[in-house]
């Protein structure tokens, strides 16, 4: 069992064992898996405190860089 701060999970079971108090942006589909982990992203999110979806500072900058220093999809086979 591990305490996340605001929520409790169970790696054996993979999922947490309480739901989210409350629905962050009633406007996003995605808040209303009231046992989802940053809004089934975490490739683009974060939840330092357990109750409060974050996005990543500066992905956007990131993934560009990463793509313009790609082999422009090209295979190296």
């Amino acid at each position: 069992m591990i305490h996340m701060n605001g929520r409790l999970y169970d790696p054996l079971l993979r999922r947490f064992l309480n739901a989210d108090v409350f629905v962050q942006d009633p406007y996003n589909s995605q808040n209303y898996n009231m046992y989802a982990y940053v809004l089934n992203n975490p490739l683009m999110f974060f939840d330092p405190s357990g109750m409060l979806t974050q996005k990543f500072p500066r992905w956007r900058e990131r993934l560009a860089r990463v793509n313009n220093n790609s082999s422009g999809g090209k295979s190296c086979l």
